[in-house]
This record gives C-alpha cells, sequence and structure tokens, in this order.
C-alpha cells in the first residue's frame, strides 16, 4: 500500500512538472510571437508600400497540413502571421 501511495505522488508530482513546463513553453512562444509582429508593425510603418522587402526579413511559414500528409510543405502566403 505504502508503495503504490508513493509510486502515486511521484506521478503527480512529475506532471505537475510537466504542466508547468508546458506553461512555460506557451509563455515564450507567445512572447515571441508578440516581439515578431512588433518588428512587422515597425517595419511596415518604416518602409510603406514596400511589403515584399519588409517580409524578406521573416523566414516563411510552411503549412502544417502539408508536413502531416507527408508530403511536400509548401510556404504560406505572406511573412508575419496575423499581422496583416
Amino acid at each position: 500500500m505504502q508503495k503504490s501511495l508513493s509510486t502515486r505522488d511521484a506521478l503527480d508530482e512529475a506532471e505537475m512538472n510537466e504542466n508547468k513546463a508546458v506553461d512555460v513553453e506557451l509563455a515564450a512562444r507567445l512572447g515571441v510571437r508578440t516581439a515578431l509582429e512588433q518588428a512587422y508593425c515597425m517595419l511596415r510603418t518604416a518602409f510603406p508600400g514596400q511589403r515584399r522587402f519588409v517580409e524578406s526579413f521573416f523566414l516563411e511559414r510552411e503549412r502544417a497540413s502539408s508536413k502531416a500528409e507527408g508530403g511536400e510543405s509548401k510556404p504560406a502566403e505572406g511573412g508575419a502571421e496575423g499581422s496583416k
């Protein structure tokens, strides 16, 4: 009985640590996305009418569905997502 309780406690602690790690990763991804969107907006303001030039600073996003199907991945339209 004692062994199963200690095993359960260890599992609960491991799950709690995993959840914390996921929260930290999501916060970091959100921070990166926000910084990229701000940089995109600043560049669009600094270079009005030069969208292709501004988007050349950013990697093209690949479609997840193409990768999942095993086919060749195709770049999505545009540069920074959600900033248009």
